[in-house]
């Protein structure tokens, strides 16, 4: 860099630039010279951090987004394909590759799927205004359904009535699955299906659709 200002300062001689303007010309290049050196010192710590405390290895699902404090983290949202010391690379779900720099990853906050030991499914099951007195039974029913459910954490969730709404019974069905994320939507929709035969089993009926004003009083 001395090297370099000497010649900077040769040059400008012999060009005759006026001592002024040389001085303001080095000025900028100094001010640059610190904001690229600040940044790709940021960049470099930054993956440093991610490789103590490997919040994430190739192959994990993340979700990243930005923290707060006005902070430029980005919001990504795949699979990590590879780890560097100055950025990583993360494919969404549509395919498509996003390189992300290391520093940024560390003002983002970042949830590691890949990582999560269970997965919380909650429903509301809509029954008719006519099916309060069958409410016990098909909760119990519910329950047992759920505590025998494959997959499904013991003790966690449960079926309660939530509250009343103008055309039907709100009814809240949660359980947590103990599954990967293909496997857990495999599970949720049996899940569903057995739950529409309890719930026909108890004698009540879901309200799936709410009728249009139109065709409301036929």
């Amino acid at each position: 860099m001395a090297i370099a200002a000497l010649l900077a300062g040769a040059v400008a001689e012999a060009a005759v630039v006026p001592p002024r303007s040389a001085l303001a010309l080095g000025g900028f290049g100094g001010i640059s010279l610190g904001l690229a050196s600040r940044q790709a010192a940021e960049n470099l710590l930054g993956g440093v951090v991610l490789a103590v405390t490997a919040p994430f290895v190739p192959g994990d699902a993340i979700r990243a987004r930005g923290g707060g404090g006005g902070s430029s983290a980005p919001a990504v949202d795949g699979k990590v394909t590879s780890v560097g010391l100055l950025r990583s690379v993360v494919v969404g779900w549509d395919g498509v590759p996003t390189s992300v720099l290391s520093s940024l990853f560390t003002a983002a906050l970042i949830t590691n799927v890949s990582r999560v030991t269970s997965r919380r499914f909650r429903q509301l099951l809509r029954l008719r205004p006519e099916d309060i007195g069958r409410v016990p039974a098909v909760a119990g029913a519910l329950r047992q359904l759920a505590d025998a459910f494959p997959d499904v954490e013991r003790g966690r969730g449960g079926v309660h009535l939530k509250q009343f709404a103008w055309d039907s019974l709100h009814v809240e069905l949660t359980v947590f699955f103990v599954l990967s994320r293909p496997r857990y939507r495999d599970a949720v929709q049996q899940l569903l299906l057995v739950v529409h035969r309890v719930v026909t089993e108890q004698g009540a009926a879901l309200v799936t659709a709410r009728p249009c004003e139109c065709c409301a009083g036929d």
